[in-house]
């Protein structure tokens, strides 16, 4: 991004030199000299827009290349076991209850609560969906 922002600030420089250029062809009245700055300054202002369009759609591709490396990382530490999905953390246990149904669908880690008057059970809160985990 350093690059982008040092080109714009040139490209600005570029740009005000360009203004002080046709300032002084104003007090010169050669008409092709004239049409020749306001070429560049209209191209350096054309050329100014376009930097600061790249800027921002490589700054959207950043978020978007972040974001698909959390959903990347997510998606390599889930786990599923046989009732609901768990989620490996740093130091490679399990952890979390998380809805099949959720996940499947959509890819969102939906926790599962415990219903209290019916142990072994989980319930979404999302979906309302209910899974028995054996042995408990």
């Amino acid at each position: 991004m350093s690059d982008i922002a040092y080109g714009l600030k040139a490209l600005t420089g570029a740009i005000k030199i360009a203004k002080n250029l046709k300032d002084f062809q104003k007090q010169l009245n050669d008409s092709t000299f004239q049409l020749q700055i306001s070429e560049l300054y209209d191209n350096l202002a054309e050329t100014k827009m376009g930097m600061a369009e790249l800027k921002d759609l490589l700054r959207t591709k950043d978020d978007e290349i972040r974001s698909l490396k959390e959903s990347l990382s997510i998606k390599q530490n889930v786990v599923y076991n046989d009732t609901y999905y768990q989620v490996k953390n740093d130091k490679g246990n399990l952890e979390g209850q998380y809805c099949k149904v959720c996940y499947d669908d959509k890819k969102k880690l939906m926790r599962l609560t415990k219903v209290i008057e019916d142990p072994g059970w989980w319930k979404c809160q999302r979906c309302l969906e209910t899974f028995f985990e054996e042995g408990c």
